[in-house]
């Protein structure tokens, strides 16, 4: 993440569009739940690239044992629809904590692809959709994952 962000930075054409965001989320990977936080760099690049991490509490349906899944990546946009409308797609590392037991860590990848809706034109709050992919070591976690949230712009 850190090498990501030194290398936007020392390109020397970084353009920020708008601001930073934070939001919030709730969805599922594999069958557990997630309720979590993000937050997303201005965008850059022209508006077509941003870097994003995030943190869930996750719970497993079967017992509700809870552990952590946090994410970093880079995301892709389009650009804005008509000043309401973003498509992207994100891709990064991720890393789930305590999940197969006390202090474990497992290291993994994820890829999704994402709407973003806002209110209106120049809101700061949008409502996003995403899906995508999750790969780890652990079979139930790998494979399809869905999240849909609220993001706030600070401008």
């Amino acid at each position: 993440m850190l090498v990501m962000a030194g290398i936007v930075l020392a390109s020397g054409i970084v353009f920020a569009e708008k601001s930073f965001s934070a939001g919030y989320e709730i969805g599922e990977i594999g069958n557990d739940l997630t309720v979590g936080g993000r937050i997303t760099s201005p965008f850059f690049f022209g508006g077509y690239a941003a870097l994003r991490a995030a943190g869930d509490a996750a719970w497993k349906k079967t017992d509700w044992s809870s552990y952590g899944f946090f994410r970093a990546g880079l995301v892709g946009s389009s650009g804005m629809i008509q000043d309401i409308i973003r498509l992207y797609g994100e891709g990064g590392v991720s890393l789930l904590y305590n999940e197969e037991g006390y202090r474990s860590v497992l290291w993994g990848g994820y890829g999704l692809f994402g709407f973003e809706f806002f209110t209106g034109k120049e809101s700061p709050l949008s409502y996003f959709i995403e899906m995508g992919t999750l790969g780890t070591s652990v079979a139930r976690l790998s494979g399809f994952s869905v999240r849909t949230g609220l993001t706030f712009y600070v401008r």
